[in-house]
C-alpha cells in the first residue's frame, strides 16, 4: 500500500504539526542535531512568513513570495544573539533557506499528506562564485609562536589547531573524537559524528601523531571519558569550548577573524593547490555533493594566481623595463 493511500482518511496537517513530524523523520534517518537544527530554524521562518496553513493550501507563489522576502531581509533580522546589520542575506543563505523549504516540502509528498509537491518547480536562486578565506604561512607560523606547548592547556591547543589544519575536519567532529578512532598504524582517523552520521576516515601526518602521543602520554586527564580532548576537570571537551579555546588564540595572534572552520578552508584550499584530486578531497571532507568541494577549486586558483604575481621569474628580473625611456 503505498503512502498516499495510507493518507485517505487523516485529518490535513497544518504546517507547523507537519514540521513536527519531518523533525522526527530527520532524526530517525540519522541527521545530525545540527542539521535538524537548520531545519527546524528554517523551515520555521517559512512558516511564519506564509502563516500556518493547511499543507493541502501551500501553493507554489508563497514559495515565490518566500524567495522576495529573503531577498528584502537584513543579516541576523530577529537573531537572538547577534545585532541586525544593514547589508542584506547573501545569496548563498537564501540558497539554504529556499533548499530546507524543498526538502520539507518534498517529505510532505512522499509521505501522503499532500498531492503534489508544490515547490517542486521553484528555482533555487543563482550562487555568485564564492572564494573561501584561508590562513597564510605566516599566519599560521604566527598561531604556533602563539601557543605554549609545554603546558597543559598548551598541548591540548596545540592539538587541536594541528588535527584541524592537518585533516580538514569539523570542530564538532574533533570535540566527539574518542582514542579508539585513531589508528596510528594506518595514520587514519574514524569519523562517526560528522554530518548525518556517516562514518569515514581521514588521514593525519606525523606532526599529528606526535601531538596527539604527547597529549596522551604527558597532559592529557585521567578520565572516565574515552574522548581525546579532555577538560581539565576530565569531561569532554565540547565543541563551544574548542571555538572558545581558538577564539582567545586569534585575540593573543591578532588574527581576529578566526574561527574553526576557517582551518577547514585553509586545509581545502592548501589540498587543491598542491593536488588536483577533488574526488579525494570530497572524500575527506564528507561533502556529500561535490558542488561544495568546489568552492576550494576556486579558492586554489586565487592563491596560485596571487604566487604567480609573487615568483615570475620575468617580472622579478624586470625584463622590458630597462627598454622604457
Amino acid at each position: 500500500m503505498s503512502a498516499r493511500s495510507l493518507a485517505e482518511g487523516r485529518k490535513t496537517l497544518n504546517l507547523s504539526e507537519a514540521l513536527n513530524l519531518f523533525l522526527i523523520q530527520k532524526t530517525v534517518d540519522g541527521n545530525a542535531k545540527l542539521t535538524i537544527f537548520s531545519y527546524e530554524k528554517k523551515v520555521g521562518i517559512f512558516i511564519k512568513f506564509v502563516g500556518d496553513l493547511p499543507v493541502t493550501k501551500l501553493t507554489l507563489q508563497h514559495g515565490q513570495q518566500f524567495v522576495l522576502s529573503l531577498q528584502g531581509r537584513h543579516k541576523y533580522e530577529e537573531h537572538p544573539f547577534h545585532k541586525e546589520q544593514e547589508k542584506g542575506l547573501s545569496k548563498a543563505t537564501i540558497r539554504s533557506y529556499v533548499r530546507s523549504a524543498k526538502v520539507f516540502t518534498a517529505y510532505l509528498e512522499a509521505q501522503g499528506y499532500i498531492k503534489e509537491d508544490p515547490l517542486r518547480k521553484l528555482r533555487l536562486p543563482k550562487d555568485t562564485k564564492r572564494v573561501v578565506d584561508s590562513l597564510s604561512d605566516d599566519e599560521i607560523k604566527t598561531l604556533y609562536a602563539h601557543i605554549e606547548g609545554g603546558t597543559r592547556t598548551g598541548s591540548r591547543l596545540y592539538l587541536i589547531v594541528t588535527l584541524l589544519l592537518d585533516t580538514g575536519m569539523r570542530a564538532g567532529e574533533l570535540a566527539g573524537l574518542t582514542l579508539n578512532d585513531v589508528d596510528y598504524k594506518q595514520s587514519r582517523i574514524k569519523i562517526v559524528n560528522g554530518k548525518g552520521d556517516k562514518q569515514r576516515f581521514v588521514p593525519f601526518g606525523t606532526t599529528s601523531a606526535r601531538a596527539m602521543l604527547s597529549w596522551i602520554n604527558r597532559f592529557r586527564p585521567d578520565s572516565w571519558s574515552n574522548n581525546l580532548l579532555l577538560n581539565l576537570d576530565g569531561g569532554p571537551m565540547s565543541r563551544e569550548a574548542i571555538t572558545r579555546a581558538v577564539k582567545r588564540l586569534a585575540m593573543r595572534a591578532g588574527i581576529e577573524r578566526l574561527h574553526p572552520h576557517l582551518f577547514r578552508h585553509t586545509f581545502g584550499t592548501s589540498w587543491m593547490v598542491h593536488s588536483d584530486d577533488v574526488f579525494a578531497l570530497q572524500k575527506i571532507l564528507g561533502h556529500a555533493d561535490l558542488e561544495t568541494t568546489q568552492i576550494y577549486v576556486d579558492s586554489a586558483q586565487k592563491t596560485v594566481d596571487m604566487k604567480h604575481r609573487q615568483v615570475s621569474p620575468i617580472d622579478r628580473l624586470g625584463v622590458g623595463r630597462q627598454r622604457r625611456k
